[in-house]
């Protein structure tokens, strides 16, 4: 297949960058503290979804996963250089609009491993949890309707810094189960689309108001625009 995606994962890869990855964080953070890790389904594929506020956060979500294999989702600006060169050791793909994302996806799924999205699309310094692009929900709908569940669980990332002392800290939240969405989705999948999207947005909005971060507090009464992450996925992939 033209543009195929291939899964680069190796276990020497993972293994290396691992231990990397637990290095550079012992130094640079005085501690990280995790709650809700039970949170996690204990086997079987899933989607987790976090805000995404530092280049850290992609580490944090690797510490948080420790041996479960996963693949990353990563904008096309994190794929390019030396990093873009590393990444996809530990399951790093680009985000592209095709049909050859989503079979990739749907055939890690198969492999029962994991898949990490940042929803917002890049890194958001201000604050806010900025509106989810919509291809999660494009994906686990699409899943579900094919008889397929996806869980996706919603995780929020803080980081506090007092001088030289650096504290990561992260709440993962239930796993959302995309059936009861299933039925509208099949009559009108555009605005299930839009709904699911600002279900998750308000979810991961509640966990950073858990940590204290306050400045999405209004939005969980609000309504949430979302954007296109795959526009017209449905038509590529006959939903």
């Amino acid at each position: 297949m033209k543009n195929k995606l291939v899964d680069r994962k190796s276990w020497w890869s993972i293994g290396i960058l691992n231990v990397i990855n637990n290095i550079c964080l012992n130094i640079h953070f005085n501690r990280v503290e995790i709650v809700g890790q039970e949170n996690l389904p204990k086997d079987g594929p899933f989607i987790l979804i976090s805000n995404h506020y530092s280049r850290w956060d992609p580490p944090l979500v690797q510490k948080v996963l420790e041996q479960r294999r996963s693949i990353y989702m990563a904008s096309p600006n994190e794929m390019k250089g030396l990093q873009g060169a590393i990444i996809p050791g530990i399951g790093a793909f680009p985000a592209v609009a095709s049909r050859a994302a989503y079979d990739f996806i749907a055939n890690q799924f198969r492999k029962k491993e994991v898949l990490v999205v940042f929803p917002e699309g890049d890194v958001f310094r201000d604050g806010t949890t900025h509106p989810f692009k919509s291809g999660v929900a494009r994906i686990a709908l699409n899943c579900r309707a094919t008889g397929t569940n996806i869980p996706i669980v919603p995780m929020a990332i803080r980081y506090v810094e007092n001088g030289d002392n650096r504290v990561a800290k992260i709440s993962i939240g239930k796993p959302v189960d995309v059936i009861d969405y299933v039925d509208e989705f099949r009559s009108a999948p555009t605005v299930t689309i839009k709904t699911l999207s600002n279900r998750l947005h308000r979810e991961v909005c509640h966990l950073k108001v858990g940590l204290g971060l306050m400045h999405d507090k209004d939005t969980l009464y609000l309504g949430n625009p979302v954007r296109e992450w795959i526009p017209r996925l449905q038509d590529q992939i006959g939903a």
